[in-house]
């Protein structure tokens, strides 16, 4: 049935939806992280980061100039309570710790303007110990992310998860309103 010319347009709307930013790099912080951060910034440092209008969970954060980890420019290092897991989340599947003494320092960095993440750097009483999939297997550990110096690899390395969401207790991260990432957050 065609519409009448004297029935009002039809019209939808979308929610508006967090974008990317050229050079910054996007994070989904769940509340639940506020109390898992080492509150030590000499560890590995600590960035507050500029809410996003649309999600005021969804925080963009300044680059680290170089693409290699020194120990500073980090949005902050977490670890999660033990009966909080941490969840670690790429740009649409989430993962879980497979240890309790696995702890992540976020490093924020861009490959390009409009290429930018902030990268997970791993530590955990074991290298083989990480964040994985429902099946509890690991898939993203420190194992091979040092160089025989015991200096960090570059973050463009292959070796680093990319984090897009980040929290302790719910995996997949439940996001407070669908506007705060591009894609919806499933359990690998």
């Amino acid at each position: 049935m065609a519409a009448k010319p004297t029935d009002p347009p039809i019209t939808t709307t979308t929610a508006a939806v967090c974008p990317k930013e050229n050079n910054k790099a996007m994070v989904y912080m769940d509340p639940s992280v506020d109390g898992a951060n080492i509150a030590n910034p000499n560890i590995a440092g600590s960035k507050t980061g500029t809410p996003c209008p649309y999600c005021a969970n969804t925080k963009y954060f300044d680059p680290a100039p170089t693409d290699t980890f020194a120990g500073t420019d980090a949005i902050n290092t977490y670890q999660c309570p033990d009966a909080q897991p941490l969840c670690l989340c790429d740009e649409t599947k989430c993962y879980t710790e497979t240890d309790k003494t696995v702890s992540v320092s976020l490093y924020p960095y861009c490959t390009a303007a409009t290429d930018c993440s902030a990268y997970a750097i791993l530590s955990a009483q074991q290298d083989t110990m990480g964040v994985g999939g429902a099946n509890g297997i690991p898939v993203w550990t420190p194992d091979g992310t040092l160089d025989a110096n015991f200096n960090f690899l570059p973050v463009t390395s292959g070796k680093y998860m990319k984090v897009s969401a980040i929290s302790c207790g719910t995996c997949p991260v439940a996001l407070t309103s669908p506007s705060c990432l591009p894609q919806p957050l499933t359990m690998a």
